[in-house]
């Protein structure tokens, strides 16, 4: 079990925005909600089988292109998060609605510089596109900072602020059960209104 957290630890590191300190506390948060480990295990396969495109920060098989930029075009919209493991949590239900993922690679204050920089959002600005893109920054002053900069840059892009979704939670994949099937539900009145 000992070599095990390790081995999560150098894995959870290996992704943008999560440096030791912060895979140290997401170990812990997990193991706190997990006592028998089996998530940590599932989550450990996960992340020793992937890494980030170098193009739209999507989860991708270390053996294969990624699908995110091979299926774009098709999508209804998008979800711009700070943190990978909201795409691990939250996987099957985003695929199911056909929305695509946009990961930033830094936290906070740095969040808009390199937010800033992504192709994906480029290019749905110069194309005008009109699919939303969903942001789950939370409510912290360095990120509704970043939230504002972001649509200062891309005046043209249908952001939505998803910010009250979390609750007061820093990100997605820390909502507790009860808190996750709310979330599902209200987001999709969202996006029905």
């Amino acid at each position: 079990m000992k070599e095990n957290i390790f081995d999560f630890i150098g894995n959870v590191q290996k992704w943008p925005s999560i440096g030791k300190k912060t895979s140290l506390r997401l170990v812990n948060f997990f193991l706190q909600k997990d006592q028998n480990s089996y998530f940590i295990q599932r989550l450990q396969y996960f992340l020793s089988n992937t890494e980030c495109c170098k193009n739209c920060f999507f989860p991708k098989s270390l053996k294969q292109p990624c699908r995110e930029c091979s299926c774009r075009e098709s999508r209804t919209g998008f979800i711009m998060s700070l943190n990978p493991l909201d795409y691990f949590v939250f996987s099957d239900f985003f695929e199911s609605l056909n929305l695509g993922f946009l990961f930033l690679t830094k936290y906070t204050s740095q969040s808009a510089e390199h937010t800033e920089k992504s192709p994906l959002l480029s290019l749905m600005s110069q194309h005008q596109d009109s699919r939303p893109v969903y942001v789950f920054f939370n409510k912290t002053l360095e990120e509704r900072i970043s939230f504002q900069k972001m649509r200062q840059k891309f005046p043209k892009i249908a952001f939505q602020d998803c910010s009250d979704l979390l609750e007061n939670q820093e990100s997605l994949y820390m909502l507790s059960v009860h808190e996750s099937e709310l979330f599902k539900e209200h987001f999709l009145l969202m996006m029905r209104s």
